[in-house]
């Protein structure tokens, strides 16, 4: 990984701080002398990472975007510009776009589509267009990671999930292109099934037990294995505008 040491990279980002990927993230950031900004609606810091010295934690409603944006210009303002984003909050979510109820058939929830878009791609757009502000107005220079899923690609009864995931991946090659003679580069990473609550809440053991046969390795990814993939990224400064897929070999 790049040095901490060079000013450009000294701050990291980090939106869904408290679960489980986010809060590795932030223990992995923080363990390589990196000043760490932490954003989670959740009310406290993460476990793991609480009274940490480098981690400024807010808690903040990441689909609002004024309060995105005023939380991000209270960290500039303190600390300077933030050199590294990981867009990493999003909701895992499972509902067909037709099913039965009581007999009656009945469509997708509105409200749970728009909740999913807005958690899981508006606050992406919201953040990083706080945080490119600032990295141009400081002279350029940044990385922006946006953690996607090999969902993108569609996966039945996940439309929502799975269009919030493929308008991300669109939104990081757009902004590639638009960023990237301003020397800030914009990635994704797209991990298939990783071992997390996050997904063992969302399915049922029966459906885990046969997605871990289909995977190629038959074994789901780890948060470890997606921290490495972001360590790559960091630290190759030709690779930007595209789709690092860590999926274990699955097709969906």
């Amino acid at each position: 990984m790049e040095s901490k040491s060079d000013p450009q990279l000294d701050h990291v980002l980090v939106t869904g701080v408290c679960g489980d990927i986010g809060s590795h993230f932030a223990e992995y950031f923080l363990g390589k002398g990196f000043r760490v900004f932490g954003l989670d609606i959740a009310s406290e810091p993460p476990k793991n990472c609480h009274g940490h010295e480098r981690l400024k934690f807010v808690s903040c409603d990441l689909i609002d975007p004024e309060a995105t944006s005023a939380a991000i210009e209270e960290f500039v303002g303190e600390y300077g510009p933030i050199r590294i984003v990981i867009n990493n909050v999003g909701i895992i979510f499972n509902s067909p776009v037709l099913h039965f109820v009581d007999g009656r058939l009945v469509g997708h929830d509105v409200s749970d589509w728009n909740r999913v878009l807005s958690v899981s791609l508006s606050s992406a757009f919201y953040v990083t267009t706080a945080c490119v502000k600032h990295m141009v107005a400081r002279g350029g220079g940044g990385i922006v990671i946006n953690i996607s899923s090999i969902s993108a690609n569609g996966n039945p009864g996940q439309s929502a999930y799975s269009a919030a995931k493929g308008g991300l991946n669109s939104l990081t090659i757009a902004l590639a292109k638009e960023l990237g003679p301003l020397g800030i580069r914009v990635v994704s990473i797209a991990p298939g099934f990783l071992d997390t609550s996050s997904t063992r809440r969302a399915m049922s053991d029966d459906a885990l037990k046969k997605i871990k046969r289909s995977v190629p390795l038959r074994r789901f990814g780890t948060v470890e294995e997606l921290a490495h993939a972001v360590q790559f990224v960091v630290d190759n400064p030709y690779y930007t505008g595209t789709i690092l897929e860590l999926d274990g070999g699955l097709s969906i």
